[in-house]
């Protein structure tokens, strides 16, 4: 089946689809139903309202109806229909640019294959991936781990639209791992980078297909699921590490001489913006240490709600230091790195590249072409 025709059955509404390509609905259905051919013209009205390439959807691709049933099985309703051929051509288009590429995932291997969901064996994973990464007594902030998913495990990383209710998914297809966020609060999307990392690491295996996503990641809530509660707790053991917590807490008590045993939202405010998290995210590992009663971080952040709107706005007036920078790029660098080998060796254009990758082509000259 043609890339275009699964497209058309897919986008969900054809009346949409109809009015954004000023084609007739009739035609559509024509074409959804193979009772005749897309002209050029319609398809170049499609690749730009589909955001999907000509040669794309012109192909025959058995790959992608694969690709697209893996996502599709991650979803139980109609509105994962969408997402599931947004995620396909995305993994498409990647093994479009990464075809006959070895690629060593040697140090990712190291650290998978648990497969265990216990609260002891997320810990053991994150204080195992520090000190992989050189941080041994675990005191560092990882603002940096998108770029250690991307340059250093080879994970794919895409950063796109994937809706207001799905923060974030990992996938593992033909033993390439794949991880896609939405663009949120970069605090909030650190933790979803870390938790999907947990999938990655202790629910995938590289020798199996495999993918899930993950729909409003709430930091204040306590999941049942195991698989979702051990991606928590590794996210928060990596990024909020014990024995860093400790010493921060105290160093933030002697700044602002604070003499009280219990902790206020000063010393969380400044923990989390220390080590690049949401403030929601920074108090709930606080509990978990249990360094707050339980349900004191929701009761920290319900009354900063109340009085100070949220807690960006009560760290502004508190006139704390601003945040860490952290930078998620597009599209992987190790992904775009290989397309522009790939324009240097003449095999594919630098529009085709812009066109696959759905980045500006300003963006791909500006990595040195």
């Amino acid at each position: 089946m043609l890339n275009l025709i699964f497209e058309i059955r897919n986008f969900g509404s054809l009346n949409i689809l109809s009015d954004k390509t000023g084609i007739t609905l009739d035609r559509l259905k024509s074409l959804s139903d193979e009772l005749s051919e897309a002209t050029m013209l319609e398809v170049q009205k499609l690749s730009s309202v589909l955001k999907m390439s000509v040669e794309f959807l012109t192909s025959e691709n058995e790959k992608y109806e694969n690709l697209n049933f893996l996502f599709r099985k991650s979803f139980h309703d109609k509105r994962g229909d969408a997402l599931a051929n947004r995620f396909s051509h995305l993994v498409g288009n990647s093994f479009e640019i990464m075809e006959e590429q070895h690629i060593d995932y040697s140090l990712l291997r190291s650290m998978m294959g648990a497969r265990e969901n216990s609260y002891e064996n997320a810990f053991r994973l994150a204080n195992q991936f520090r000190y992989i990464m050189g941080d041994e007594k675990g005191l560092s902030p990882l603002v940096n781990l998108p770029q250690i998913v991307t340059e250093k495990l080879n994970c794919i990383l895409y950063v796109t639209d994937l809706g207001k209710d799905i923060d974030g998914a990992s996938a593992v297809v033909e033993g390439i791992p794949f991880i896609f966020l939405s663009p949120r609060f970069k605090p909030r999307m650190l933790f979803t980078l870390a938790h999907e990392l947990g999938h990655i690491l202790n629910h995938h295996s590289l020798e199996s297909d495999f993918a899930l996503y993950d729909s409003n990641l709430n930091a204040m809530s306590r999941t049942t699921n195991l698989d979702e509660s051990f991606a928590n707790a590794f996210a928060s053991n990596l990024l909020l590490p014990e024995t860093g917590v400790g010493v921060a807490l105290k160093k933030i008590g002697d700044i602002f001489k604070i003499k009280n045993e219990h902790l206020g939202d000063i010393e969380i405010l400044y923990l989390s913006r220390i080590y690049g998290v949401s403030f929601e995210v920074a108090a709930m590992r606080c509990e978990d240490l249990t360094l707050l009663p339980q349900g004191g971080a929701k009761s920290l952040y319900n009354h900063i709600k109340v009085n100070h709107h949220n807690p960006e706005q009560r760290a502004k007036q508190l006139n704390l230091p601003e945040r860490p920078q952290i930078n998620f790029p597009q599209v992987s660098p190790n992904l775009t790195k290989l397309a522009i080998e790939k324009i240097r060796k003449g095999t594919i254009s630098l529009g085709k590249a812009s066109e696959i990758l759905s980045i500006p082509i300003s963006h791909i000259m500006n990595q040195n072409l």
